[in-house]
């Protein structure tokens, strides 16, 4: 089920709203989701809502085809009406311990991996469907037909933004799925300078894609030292696909973070250790010196200051002398 898991996992999304409301305990859908693959190219199952609360639920049940977002939030789209067909479709309403069958027959395509869900959302006390604000059900379902599969994405650009720790970075692109079959594409981001100086290759973070739509994929980069304003950013997927390297600025704040942390770094190894951040002889030797210095410097102003609160007993000897001439 790792294509399905990576957008639901669970039976419940909750769309973030002003008017969005917590789900009732105990309404229920099973399956949560499947994967169908059959050679008669048809099929049909049923998918059961159930209603374990004290109270009647209203609920709106269609069938909707699976998108996401290009942060990867899951969508549901209006379906098309033939892949999949529901039995039961529209306004049901379930007493305290009710369940509800409901029929579902998928057409599978002819050379695509689809996904469909069975969505069923709570209706306002208003009777208004709480469409893309409430909590809903759904069960998910990832249809494919034979292969092959056509599994080609299209890079849509790349960019870095900058983040609340010091020099670290996050790389970004955004790539699109044209083909007929989610992908979920590994691969790397090769930064390099405007000389084409190679920098560093930072491993992205794999994600699926559904067909027709687009997913940022990214990666965190902590920023060397001395980079310019602006660096080279590509894509090269495990697939063979290459994302022409753009032209990107680097955040401000994050590179004079990383001037800073060189510096402080070199402070640091100048007293304390080698390149590679390690003690070494040489430089413990040189702290042993410092401190022996620091201590004689010390005693010699202590000496300063019990020589200043001494009395001049010569002086007093000569004062006495005088009066008792006199």
């Amino acid at each position: 089920m790792s294509g399905l898991a990576f957008l639901i996992g669970t039976s419940t999304l909750v769309a973030a709203g002003p008017a969005a409301i917590a789900p009732p305990d105990g309404i229920t859908i099973t399956p949560t989701r499947g994967e169908l693959d059959l050679a008669e190219r048809e099929h049909s199952l049923d998918v059961i809502i159930s209603n374990g609360t004290e109270a009647t639920q209203d609920l709106e049940i269609v069938g909707a085809d699976l998108g996401h977002t290009l942060e990867g939030t899951p969508v549901f789209e209006q379906g098309d009406g033939e892949t999949m067909q529901l039995e039961t479709e529209g306004r049901i309403a379930l007493a305290p311990g009710e369940s509800r069958s409901i029929e579902v027959k998928f057409r599978f395509p002819n050379d695509v991996a689809v996904y469909k869900a069975v969505v069923a959302r709570l209706v306002n006390e208003d009777g208004a469907a709480a469409i893309d604000v409430e909590t809903q059900l759904a069960a998910i379902f990832l249809l494919r037909g034979p292969r092959p599969w056509n599994q080609s994405l299209r890079g849509r650009g790349v960019a870095m933004s900058a983040t609340a720790t010091d020099s670290d970075v996050v790389l970004q692109v955004a790539l699109e799925n044209v083909g007929d079959a989610h992908v979920r594409p590994s691969g790397d981001f090769v930064i390099s300078l405007p000389t084409g100086e190679p920098v560093a290759r930072v491993p992205m973070v794999a994600e699926n894609i559904i067909p027709g739509y687009a997913r940022t994929l990214t990666a965190d980069w902590r920023l060397p030292a001395g980079l310019p304003g602006e660096v080279v950013i590509g894509v090269e997927l495990s697939d063979g696909t290459v994302v022409p390297g753009e032209p990107v600025d680097v955040p401000e704040g994050a590179a004079d973070a990383a001037e800073n942390e060189l510096r402080g770094g070199a402070l640091g190894g100048a007293f304390f250790g080698g390149a590679d951040g390690g003690i070494t002889p040489l430089h413990g030797l040189a702290v042993l010196l410092l401190l022996i210095c620091l201590a004689m410097l010390w005693l010699v102003a202590k000496r300063r200051r019990e020589d200043e609160d001494e009395p001049d007993e010569g002086a007093g000897r000569e004062h006495v002398t005088a009066v008792a001439g006199d």
